[in-house]
C-alpha cells in the first residue's frame, strides 16, 4: 500500500515539474573542449513536500573525426534524504545508446539497463547520485550511484572541495566545489576530456 502511494506521489510530482508549476533551482555549466565552448549542461533541483528531484540535461556538439554529439538526461528522486527512483537516457551521434531505470523496493534497488534486469544493489539507502552532486558536495561519502550505469561509483576526497569519482567504466571525473556547489567538473571521456564550468 505504501509503495502504491509513493508511486502516485511521484507521478503527481513529475506532472508538476512537466507543467512548470514547481520551480527549480538551476545551475548552468558551459562545456569546454580544447578551449572552445561546445555545449551546455543544466542541473535542476526541485523541492516539493517530502521529495527532492535532481535532473541533469546536457547537449554537447564538437568535431572529432567528424561531427559528434552527446546528449544526456539524468533524473533522481529522493525522499527523506534517500534515493527512491532514478532514470537516465544517453545518446551519442543521434543514436540512443543507453537507458536505465532504478527503483527502491524496500530492501535495495532494482536496476534495469536497456530493458534488461540487472543484479540488485543490496543497499538499504543511497544518499547521493551523479545528478545530485552538482547541488550537494558529497562530504564524507565513499560511493555514489551512477544513474547511467546502475552501479556505484567510488568517491575519493583528494583535498577539501576536490573529489575524484571513479566511474563504473574505470574512467575518472574530478568535481571541484565552493560553498557546497560544484564549480567545475573535469570529465574523462573515452575520446576527449571535457570541462564543465559553472556560469551562474
Amino acid at each position: 500500500m505504501a509503495g502504491a502511494i509513493i508511486k502516485i506521489l511521484i507521478v503527481i510530482l513529475c506532472i508538476s515539474i512537466a507543467t512548470g508549476s514547481l520551480k527549480a533551482q538551476t545551475l548552468k555549466y558551459k562545456v569546454v573542449w580544447r578551449g572552445d565552448s561546445v555545449g551546455l549542461i543544466e542541473a535542476y533541483r526541485y523541492d516539493s513536500t517530502g521529495f527532492l528531484v535532481y535532473r541533469i540535461i546536457s547537449k554537447i556538439e564538437f568535431r572529432f573525426l567528424g561531427r559528434r554529439t552527446i546528449e544526456m538526461d539524468f533524473e533522481s528522486i529522493y525522499s527523506n534524504g534517500s534515493l527512491i527512483q532514478a532514470k537516465s537516457r544517453y545518446s551519442r551521434d543521434s543514436k540512443l545508446r543507453n537507458v536505465s531505470h532504478i527503483n527502491f523496493d524496500g530492501s535495495g534497488y532494482l536496476i534495469t539497463i536497456d530493458g534488461k534486469l540487472r543484479d540488485k544493489i543490496d543497499k538499504y539507502r543511497i544518499p547521493y547520485s551523479i545528478a545530485s552532486i552538482y547541488h550537494n558536495e558529497p562530504l564524507g561519502v565513499s560511493e555514489i550511484l551512477s544513474e547511467r550505469y546502475g552501479e556505484m561509483s567510488t568517491v575519493n576526497a583528494v583535498k577539501p572541495g576536490h573529489y575524484n569519482v571513479k566511474k563504473p567504466d574505470g574512467r575518472n571525473n574530478i568535481y571541484i566545489y565552493e560553498n557546497g556547489i560544484c564549480q567545475l567538473v573535469v570529465v574523462d571521456n573515452f575520446f576527449a576530456t571535457f570541462y564543465f564550468e559553472l556560469l551562474n
